[in-house]
């Protein structure tokens, strides 16, 4: 059953960023990995994968899928065999 609040009891400044975060979905993945002793951070964001060195403070690479990414994942071979995957929103995967 609905009720009535007071207005004291709801702060909107929350409730719309609370709202944009449910529906804007600016990086839909982040891993930190280290490959060769360089400390980097793999960012999925729409259709674009973007790897950042953390070390240097520099950007590495950007790679653009056909669609957009929808998860970012990591799995395992071995202990020390790992992937970054992407699945993308047509139902496409890449390691």
């Amino acid at each position: 059953m609905a009720k009535p609040i007071n207005d004291n009891q709801v702060e909107f400044k929350k409730l719309f960023m609370k709202r944009l975060l449910n529906n804007v979905k600016i990086y839909t993945g982040f891993h930190i990995v280290m490959i060769r002793s360089v400390t980097m951070a793999v960012i999925t964001h729409g259709p674009f994968v973007s790897i950042y060195d953390i070390n240097n403070k520099k950007w590495l690479n950007h790679v653009e899928f056909e669609d957009d990414i929808i998860l970012l994942f990591r799995h395992y071979r071995t202990k020390d065999d790992r992937y970054q995957t992407v699945l993308c929103k047509n139902g496409a995967v890449y390691f």
